[in-house]
C-alpha cells in the first residue's frame, strides 16, 4: 500500500521533470526517504486524508526527553511525518543577529507524529480518535469525515489555523460569475 503511495507519487513528478535522468534523480530520492522511514522510524507512509494531527491541535508527547507536556501543533511536515509542537523539543539553533553577529537560540525541532497524542479538550487527557462521518447542516445529501474522540464521544473540530487562507479576487460586474452563484449547488445527480 505504502508504495503504491509512493509510485502515484512519482508518476505525478514525471510530469514536471525534463529529462529521465531527473526522472530517475527523483525516483532515487522517494525510495530513499521511504527506506529511511522504513529502517530508521519504523512507519510506512500515511495518506494525507488519514492524518490524525493537524496544525492548530492540542497535542502530548507520550514518548521523548519531554514527555507528558502539551503544546499546540504550529505545523505538520507530512513528507517526514513530523510535526512541530510550539515550546516542545527545544534545541539550540545557530542564526545571525541584527548585527550580523552569530547567535544561538533556542528552536522547536520536529517530533515523530507516532510519539504525538490528540488531547481531548474537554477531559485534557490524552486520547485515541475514530473516524466518523458527519451530515452537512447546510446539504443534508452531503457527509464530511470528522474525528472523534474514543474518551469522550465528542466530535474534535478542526482548528481554524488549519484552512488555508485564501483571498478571494474581486469579480468584474458584468464579465465574471459572482462567487455566490459559483458556490451555489446547481445540479443533482441521481445519486
Amino acid at each position: 500500500m505504502a508504495w503504491r503511495i509512493a509510485t502515484d507519487k512519482m508518476r505525478q513528478a514525471k510530469m514536471f521533470c525534463a529529462t529521465a535522468m531527473q526522472r530517475r534523480m527523483d525516483q532515487q530520492k522517494m525510495y530513499r526517504r521511504l527506506y529511511r522511514l522504513k529502517m530508521k522510524h519504523g512507519i510506512y507512509p500515511t495518506k494525507i486524508e488519514d492524518f490524525k494531527v493537524i496544525k492548530g491541535d492540542l497535542v502530548e508527547i507520550i514518548r521523548g526527553r519531554d514527555e507528558g507536556k502539551q503544546g499546540r501543533v504550529k505545523r505538520v511536515l507530512r513528507q517526514s511525518e513530523t510535526a512541530i509542537v510550539e515550546g516542545l523539543n527545544l534545541r539550540y539553533g545557530r542564526g545571525q543577529g541584527k548585527a550580523g553577529d552569530k547567535q544561538s537560540k533556542m528552536k522547536e525541532s520536529p517530533i515523530l507524529l507516532k510519539n504525538l497524542a490528540l488531547v481531548d479538550e474537554d477531559t485534557g487527557i490524552p486520547t485515541p480518535i475514530d473516524w466518523k462521518y458527519q451530515q452537512l447542516q447546510s446539504d443534508k445529501d452531503r457527509y464530511h469525515r470528522v474525528r472523534q474522540s474514543i474518551v469522550s464521544g465528542e466530535i474534535i473540530p478542526t482548528s481554524k489555523l488549519a484552512k488555508p487562507q485564501r483571498k478571494l479576487k474581486e469579480c468584474h460586474p458584468s464579465k465574471d460569475t459572482p462567487p455566490s452563484w459559483a458556490r451555489a449547488r446547481s445540479w443533482i445527480g441521481p445519486w
